[in-house]
């Protein structure tokens, strides 16, 4: 079997009633990032980890960050998507995970959203779950990273990011603005 690419070749495309005709000589040289209307997704970044993350702590610690997000353009917009596979180990019935993503890391970097803490009513010694976070960020800066706070209930023992088990993602797109 022989497959060939074909291509068309056309210097006009006339309208369907004949009353005009559309040239096509370079109407897509010199597009730029820059001339996309607002909110066009300007590109997508998806960083995944499989490493597993541990805390005993009530205060929000490191988890998965991500490698620099070079943007096209610095005025432009980051939407910002994590998705975790969380683990608390239980003490009593009211137990909890908080995770939220934060621009830097979590020692010098910014909170960027207000975080969530699903609750659970268990008598199991562990529960599992995925959990999904995101925020559209303003970085004003042309590199950022990005990277996933979290933290356990205070009535919790620990709190876990089983990257081995589910990979953790974090996907990251430029918006237009």
């Amino acid at each position: 079997i022989c497959i060939m690419a074909s291509k068309i070749k056309v210097d006009q495309i006339q309208t369907a009633d004949g009353s005009g005709t559309i040239a096509l000589q370079n109407q897509l040289s010199g597009m730029t990032t820059a001339s996309l209307p607002t909110g066009s997704v300007v590109q997508v970044v998806q960083f995944r980890e499989s490493t597993n993350y541990s805390t005993t702590s009530n205060s929000y610690v490191q988890g998965p960050q991500t490698g620099t997000f070079t943007m096209k353009d610095s005025s432009n917009k980051v939407l910002v998507k994590v998705t975790a596979l969380m683990v608390v180990n239980t003490s009593g019935n009211y137990n909890g995970i908080r995770m939220a993503i934060y621009r830097g890391s979590i020692a010098s970097g910014t909170r960027i959203d207000n975080g969530t803490e699903p609750q659970f009513l268990s008598w199991s010694d562990e529960i599992w779950g995925f959990q999904t976070r995101e925020v559209l960020d303003t970085p004003s800066s042309s590199t950022v990273t990005y990277s996933i706070g979290f933290n356990k209930h205070s009535v919790a023992s620990a709190a876990h990011i089983r990257g081995g088990y589910g990979e953790t993602t974090i996907t990251m797109m430029e918006i237009a603005g």
